[in-house]
Order: structure tokens, then C-alpha cells, then sequence
């Protein structure tokens, strides 16, 4: 599916909780970019998973260009 892509760019989430430790992240191969954030302490897997779409929508938006973007 992938494939029928080849010119846009592909930006992958994740939140993940172990414990009380909760983080986000949002990472662009393509452009060899990994963004990592660290939420409070007992915040949900929930909020880490929406803090990285978040996050990955608001570098799209402060990021001047014309790419296609897929989150």
C-alpha cells in the first residue's frame, strides 16, 4: 500500500505507558527526523497517544513546505 506513495511523506506515532512513566513520540525516516516527549506521571496511554498526533500535526503546520504528509 505503501508504494502507491512513493512521493509523500510518512510521519509514525506513538504513546506508550510502563508503570507510572508515560511518553510520545512522532518520527519522519524520511527526512531522519525522531521527536520524543515525556508526559506526567500517571497521565493514560490515551493522552500519550494523542499528545504524539498532536505534536506530529503541530510540525506540520510550523513546517514551511508543500509535502504531502501521512500520519
Amino acid at each position: 500500500m505503501i508504494s502507491r506513495y512513493k512521493l509523500e511523506t510518512f510521519i509514525y506515532t506513538d504513546g506508550s505507558k510502563a508503570h507510572e512513566i508515560v511518553t510520545a513520540a512522532f518520527t519522519i525516516p524520511s527526512l531522519d527526523i525522531d521527536i520524543k516527549y515525556r508526559l506526567c506521571n500517571g497521565s493514560s496511554i490515551y493522552a500519550a497517544e494523542l499528545t504524539a498526533i498532536k505534536e506530529a500535526v503541530t510540525w506540520i503546520i510550523n513546517t514551511e513546505n508543500n509535502r504531502t504528509v501521512n500520519i
